[in-house]
This record gives structure tokens, sequence and C-alpha cells, in this order.
């Protein structure tokens, strides 16, 4: 409002300014009743509820929804909006609360504590244009009926208070569970067992919980719990307690929590049947907490009266001669089904005056049944079952006894009847046999062929005589106690041949059972003698005499390719020339012009040259010259080089690896002069050995290096119409170490495998062996005259193995081990010749003294006219030569041939040839 200001006394006062402050005052309270009014036109906050479902059975649950709106327009902001809600009786907030709110207010505190009755909203502020706030609470319904539910009015500060909001949900009661009962089977037989199957169901809808849910099933007399009582329990629910103790008669079950939808729990108890009769069967009524009781559930079972056991009985033959022996059968058996067990069951039976149990007494029982007492004194007259408890399902016990005839007529024999404890007494059983009074009879045997080998067949023929008329009926043939065959007699003559008597010695007899005119009777044993086929024993002779030579030859193979690689191997260093165990070897690394400084110099002589080298028959050094490397055996290669030109000194990359390849033939002569037949030659064929190996030279003196190859033989024996030929393969490994450049040690390992195919006549077999191979030696070597001298001493082993086999004549074959080897010392001699500017040629020559050595498990064979030797036994010397050669392009190459068994008792030629080649490890 305008400033009133006083006016001086006597001064006029002025109209329009008096006018002008009157307008200045009425709009002034135009504008402060216009900013209160809309305060005092605004509409209180209004309230909605209602129940996500409008019935819920009791225990369920549902939601209760609140929703509290603005109903002012745009910017009229309601503030302390609020509620309280407070449930009826028999509803509950649940447990969860489940609280959710959707507010477009602010500021708001909701309660709603679980298990309590009170949802309330507080201090919200809620803008205008129908802004809301939704609770939303879940409650469950404690007892039945209909819950009416109203909210307080609900308040705000400038609208005033709305008025309340009213729902209704209605609690609706449980049915009671339910619970039917079966027995697995409608009929059981006396102590017989079936299932009974007892299942509890909640009828109630989803969410419909029944709680304390059990029952209890008390059995009639004469029904129990099985021992084992077989309980089974398929439940949807839990909590359960469930009782079945075997051998009572309570089933119970307590304490379940089932819920709704049709969930259901079964219990299935074996129970049985301990007296006969209908078992009429009734549980209590099925209890629960929220559904009340419901209704019991009945089922009957008829349990019935077992049969009695049964008993037949036979003899075995309808009549026996005086004193003579047969069978009495007694089955006793149980005529019910499966599960109907009978218990105590047994009889007696008292044998006739003239029939009594043999001696022996022969007693055999084939029972199904357990704990059975089985009484047969020979020499009596008694037999008794006792005791037994026999299964249901035709389950027997047949009883075996020997019985004699001591006195001659028909005896009748009935037992007692048989009794049982369940299905009580059967009926007894008789039977009748005649004991005659007979003539006696004898029995001869002869063979048609004794000895005879395995394989042949043989007939053996009885005789049954008497002096009362020609016997009739059958006669056994047995080996010991095992019956071969039986034949009906013809004439008095009975017949019986087999071809599968094994080999050695064979106790026939031949048994006439007799008949009720003639005594039975047994002839005199006869020993027949299966020997081995003849062609057989060919076989094993060839399979001794050829195996030994084989591995020998092998070992000579493997032995002296392994001491050329090493030999070889060597070449590295020293001079360039020096003899080893197949003639002379070339060192690739050494100066052809050099002499022979400390080792792995460059020499400054040729150790050939014609002059000043050791081959200089002018030169004579006041020592031999220590650079060749040795290596002494029955090799046959040799390396040679051409040493007469000169050249100026060079440096050759080292070469320590070793490729080489050897191939080894021998053929063994037609040796001694014991012959099977007048021209007919013992042992002779041939042998291939092929081999090949690398070499790793590891220091200027120690090398290692692997080898591998393949063998073939073919050898034949015209006195024993054989042949065993085969082949084979080996891997092994070596190493070398030089002691002192004039003295080098070796040593290999080798194993093959070996297959043999072998003929002898008409015997045929094959076999496998497996061989271990170890080798060793010293060698040192000498230069004379320009003539390499190598003296060596060696030796090897070989230890063979072979497997058992069958052959084509059923001749079974031992496994077999033997040992075999050879020591041997020598020497060789070699000379290099320049043969061409691009080839050397070096010839050499040895002689060698050997023992060989030999061992054997084999057992001893011999057959008239082959002499029992090995071959390659003892002393012998063996003479070998050849030459080797050396092109421009550091290729070599050598062949040799031997004569082995000088003064022994065979001859062996051996040929050889080899090719070997160094290179470095760029």
């Amino acid at each position: 409002m305008g400033e009133v200001r006083s006016l001086p006394l006597g001064q006029p006062r002025n109209p329009k300014r008096k006018i002008h402050t009157l307008k200045r005052i009425i709009l002034g309270l135009a504008i402060v009743i216009g900013g209160a009014w809309p305060a005092l036109a605004l509409s209180p906050p209004t309230i909605t509820k209602t129940f996500g479902a409008a019935s819920i059975p009791l225990n369920g649950t549902t939601t209760l929804n609140l929703t509290v709106t603005n109903p002012n327009a745009p910017g009229n902001t309601l503030t302390g909006v609020g509620f309280t809600d407070t449930l009826p009786a028999g509803l509950t907030v649940s447990t969860p609360n489940g609280l959710i709110t959707s507010c477009q207010g602010s500021g708001e505190t909701i309660t709603a504590t679980a298990g309590g009755g009170l949802i309330s909203l507080t201090g919200m502020t809620l803008g205008g244009n129908g802004s809301t706030c939704t609770v939303v609470v879940n409650v469950t319904g404690t007892t039945t009926g209909v819950k009416n539910n109203t909210t307080s009015v609900v308040t705000s500060n400038e609208g005033g208070n709305g008025t309340a909001a009213s729902a209704s949900l209605t609690v609706t009661a449980l049915s009671a569970p339910t619970i039917t009962k079966t027995f697995g089977a409608a009929s059981i037989p006396l102590n017989g067992t079936t299932t009974l199957n007892l299942t509890v169901a909640n009828p109630n809808g989803p969410g419909s919980t029944l709680t304390g849910v059990g029952f209890t099933d008390t059995l009639p007399a004469g029904l129990t719990v099985s021992t084992p009582n077989g309980l089974i329990t398929s439940c949807q629910g839990s909590g359960e307690t469930i009782t079945a103790t075997a051998g009572g008669g309570l089933i119970s079950l307590t304490g379940m929590t089932l819920s709704g939808n049709g969930s259901t729990c079964t219990v299935v108890v074996n129970v049985t049947g301990t007296t006969t009769g209908v078992k009429n069967n009734t549980t209590s009524v099925v209890t629960s907490n929220e559904g009340g009781n419901g209704t019991a559930a009945s089922a009957s079972l008829t349990v019935t009266a077992l049969s009695a056991p049964t008993i037949t009985k036979t003899f075995g033959a309808a009549s026996i001669p005086l004193n003579g022996t047969t069978t009495l059968n007694l089955t006793v058996a149980n005529p019910n089904g499966p599960g109907s067990t009978l218990t105590g069951v047994g009889f007696t039976d008292t044998l006739p005056a003239g029939l009594t149990v043999s001696t022996p007494n022969g007693l055999i029982a084939s029972c199904q049944g357990s704990g059975e007492t089985i009484t047969a004194t020979a020499g009596g007259g008694l037999i008794s079952l006792t005791g037994m408890t026999l299964p249901g399902g035709s389950d027997t016990c047949t009883v075996v006894v020997n019985v004699t005839g001591t006195t001659a007529g028909v005896k009748n024999n009935t037992t007692s009847a048989v009794t049982s404890n369940e299905g009580g007494n059967g009926a007894p059983a008789s039977a009748s046999i005649t004991v005659g009074s007979q003539s006696g009879s004898s029995t001869t045997l002869v063979s048609s062929l004794n000895p005879s080998q395995v394989g042949q067949a043989v007939t053996f023929t009885a005789s049954v005589t008497s002096g009362d008329g020609t016997p009739t009926g059958s006669v056994s043939f047995s080996d010991g106690a095992t019956v071969l065959g039986t034949a009906a007699l013809s004439s008095g003559m009975a017949t019986f041949t087999t071809s599968a008597l094994t080999l050695g010695s064979h106790t026939i007899t031949a048994s006439y059972g007799g008949t009720a005119a003639f005594l039975p009777s047994v002839s005199p044993a006869l020993i027949q003698a299966v020997n081995t086929p003849s062609d057989s024993i060919k076989l094993r002779t060839l399979q001794v005499l050829v195996t030994p030579l084989e591995a020998q030859v092998s070992g000579q193979a493997i032995s002296g390719a392994i001491n050329s690689a090493i030999t070889e191997g060597f070449s590295e260093t020293g001079t360039l020339v020096t003899p080893n165990g197949g003639g002379v070897r070339f060192n690739f690394a050494a100066d052809p012009d050099g002499a022979t400084p400390a080792r792995g110099a460059a020499q400054s002589i040729d150790p050939f040259s014609s002059v000043g080298g050791p081959l200089d028959a002018g030169a004579r050094p006041s020592a031999p010259t220590k650079s060749f490397t040795s290596r002494a055996d029955d090799a046959f290669g040799a390396l040679a080089y051409a040493g007469v030109t000169k050249a100026p000194p060079r440096i050759v990359e080292p070469r320590e690896w070793l490729a080489w390849a050897e191939v080894r033939g021998a053929v063994l002569d037609r040796w001694g002069s014991s012959l099977a037949t007048p021209g007919a030659s013992v042992l002779y064929g041939n042998q291939v050995n092929l081999l090949a190996g690398l070499t790793r030279k590891l220091t200027p003196d120690f090398l290692i290096g692997a080898l591998g190859g393949y063998e073939t033989f073919d050898y034949r024996s015209d006195a024993l119409q054989g042949r065993l030929k085969g082949d084979g393969w080996t891997v092994g490994s070596y190493l070398g170490w030089r002691l002192t450049r004039d003295i080098r040690f070796d040593a290999g390992v080798a194993y093959s495998g070996i297959g043999y195919d072998g003929t002898a006549g008409t015997a045929a077999g094959s076999f496998s062996g497996s061989r271990w191979l170890v080798t060793g030696g010293l060698t040192g070597n000498y230069v004379a005259n320009g003539i390499l001298i190598e003296p060596s001493a060696r030796i090897y082993a070989l230890w063979e193995h072979e497997n058992a086999y069958t052959d084509t004549l059923s001749t079974q074959q031992g496994a077999r081990d033997f040992a075999t080897g050879r020591a041997s010392g020598g020497v060789q001699f070699s000379y290099p010749v320049r043969w061409s500017p691009g080839v050397t040629i070096a010839p050499y020559a040895g002689l060698y003294g050997d023992y060989y050595f030999n061992s054997d498990n084999a057992d001893a064979v011999a057959i008239v006219g082959i002499p029992s030797v090995i071959v390659l036994d003892g002393w012998s010397a063996r003479a070998a030569g050849g030459v080797a050669a050396r092109f421009g392009n550091g290729g070599q190459i050598s062949i040799g041939g031997e004569r082995g068994g000088i003064g022994g008792n065979a001859g062996i030629w051996t040929y050889r040839a080899r090719a070997s080649v160094a290179f470095g490890a760029q």
C-alpha cells in the first residue's frame, strides 16, 4: 500500500492524491485474497483397496493392494498424506510380507510387519494431476470365514481427510487327506511274502498345505512285516517319520507336511503270511492339522495252505545178479510255487531183507534244499533224510545210494511218508528189484596195436565167456577211472576203437556189467603204451639241430658288424689307413701326406708313402708308428688308401657320424659220415643276415651306436625228411672305448625275435623264439714292413627261448631254452695298394682259432642213423680273406669270404659285402 502523509495544518488536502491512495489499497487486498484462494479450494486424497483373490484356502496367501490418489490439478500438491489398515482377526501380514510400493509421491513411511496385522503409510507428499502411490502386501488367512477389511480415512494437510476403503476376502477350510492301500498279490502261500502299498494324498489345490499328516496300520494276526522289510518310500511331502519293524505288526507314518495340488506319499512294505486264511487289514484314519482327519483304508490278503512234499524212487536196474550192485534213486520235490518253502522235510527208507547199502555206498546228493542230514551206512539197511528246507517252484533233492542184493528173489522196497512242517506229510514211495541166481563170467581184453603212436587208431576187443552159455549185454572200456566207451556183446565179443589216447602209458580194462543170467566180470588190466609219432620226433630233432646253428650264424654276423662299425667310427683321428676285422679302414679326416704326431694333429708322413712312411721298406723307425686304430673279427670289408701321390696338408671337417650297411650270407656244407639212409645228408642249408646302423662318436676315444637287422634262413635234412626255415628281426646298440692308441675295447647287446616253420615227414609246426646277444672284445694293432698286423680276442654269447607248440600230429612240443656262443683269438694281415689315382684297394687275410660252447634244456631225442651232435661245437679254426676299395668321392665298399669249422664237425662258407659313409654334424 502507498504511504499516507499528513498535510500541514491549515493546508488544504489534494483530492486526486486521495483517490490514488485508495486504489493502491484496494489493489493490495486483491492480491492477498487471490493468493490465498487456491489453498482454500483443494480436494482431499482418495484411497482404494482390493484383494488379489476373492477366496483363498486356510493358511493360503494372496495380495492386499492399496492405492492413494491426489485428485487435484497439476501444481496442487498434498502433503502429510497417509492411512492405516488394521487387518481383521484371522488375516495377517504374510511371512515374507512381499511388500511392493509403486509411488509417484515422496517422503512416505510404509509399515507392514510380517506376522502382524497393521499396514500403514504416513508423511507422503503427493503431487497433483492424479498422482498415485500403490502399496502391495502379502496376507495369509489363518482362520476360515469372510474377512472384511476397512482402512482408516486417508489424511492430508491441504485437502483434509478423505474417506476410508473396504474389501472382503473369503478363507475356505481344507479337505482332509486321503489314504488308499493294496496288497501286491491277492493271495500268497503260507510263509510267502508280498508287498503292502499305502498311499496318502492331499486332495486340495495348489498352496493348500496339510501338516501333521499321518496314519497307523496294525497288521492282523498271521501277517507280519517281513525280514527284511523292504521298506520303500516315494514322498512328495517332507518331515515324515516312517516305522515298519521287521518281524513286527505295526506300520506308521507321522509328522508329514504335504503340499496341495494332489501331492502324495507312498509307503511300500514287505509282509509275510505266517498263518493261513483271509487277512483283513484296516488302517487308522489319516490325520492332518488343517483338513482334519480323513477316512481309514482297508484291503484283504489270502494266505493259502501248502501242499505236502512228494517222493519218488527207482532202482537203477530192474534186476541184478546175486551179490550184484545197482543204485537206489530217491527224489523229494516241493510241488508248491515260488516262495512256498517247506521246512522239516524228510523220509526214512528201510531196505527189505536181502538188500543192503553197498560198500562203498556211492552216496550222491543233488539238492536244491539246505540243512539236510542224509544217512546211508555201508553194509546197513537204513537210508534217511531229515531236517531239509526245500524252496518252492518245483525244487527237488535227489539221493542216490548203491545197494547190493545179498539173497535171490524180488525185493519190494517202500519208504515212509515224506514229512514237512508247512504242508503236512506226503505219500510214501515204492519200487521193486529182482535179485537173480547167476552164472559166472570171465572177461579178457586185447589191443590191435601196442605200442601205438599219438593219433593212431587202436581197437580194443573184449571177450566174455561163461561155462553156462554165451553171455549177452554190454562191456564198458575204461582208461583207469575214465570210461572210454561202451559196446554191446555180439557172440560174446565187444570192440571199441579210439584214436584219442594221449602220449604215455594207459591202464585199459573191460568191464562186463552182467545180466540176470550172468554175473559181471572185469578183465585184467592191459597196459597200452602210446608213443610220440616218429615224424614228431624228427621234427623235434630238426629243431634241436638247426636253431643253435642259426643263432651262431646270426651271432657272428651281428658281432662282426658291431666290430666294423666301432673301428670305422674311430677313423676321424689317427692315421689314414688302419686294419679292421673286415680288412682295413680309411680315415677321411686324416691328412694323406701327414706324419703321425699327437692324436688329432695332421700327419706329416704318409703311412703308405714309399719314402719315410711306415710302409717304406727302407725306412725302419725305432718303434712302430702308434696311430693305427685296430679292429679284429671275422668281418670282410676292407678300406684302402692311395698314398703314393703327395698332396699339401689340408684340414677336413670332423665327421663324427657314420652310417653303414652290411649283408652276410652263410652256406652249410652237407656234413656227417653217419647217414640215416645211403646218400641222405643230415643237415645243410643257407642263411642271409642284413644289418644297418648309425655310429656317433661322443669323444675322440668313446663312441656309441645303434643297429637294426633282418635275417632269413632255410635249412634241410634229407635224413630227417625235414626242412626248417623262417626269418627274424634284430635291434641293438654298441659302444667303443679306445683305451690307448693301440688297444681298443668294444661291447654290444642285441635282441632278436625269430619265427620258425618246420616240417619233418608228415609232422609240421610253427613256433616263435626270442634271443639276447652280448658281445665284447679287445683289439690291438702293429705295423711291420708296411704290413698292418691286427691281433684280437673276442667273445659273444646268445640265449634263446623257444615257445611250446603242438604239431600237426597233435604232439605237444615243449618250450625250450638254449645258450650258445664263441670265444676266438687270432691275427689278420692287410696291405694297401694304389690301383689308380682315384681308386685304392687293400687285400687282407686272417686266421683265427675258435671255441664254440653250447647248453640246451631240450629233451634228449635219438633217431637211429642220425648223429647226436651239435653243429659248431668245441674247437675249430677259421680262415678269412677279401678286398676293400675306396673311391675318390669318399665312398668305400668291401667284399670277402670265410671258411669256418676247419677241423670241426661242420664246414661253413660265409660271404660278406659292406658299405659305409662318414658325415659331419653340419
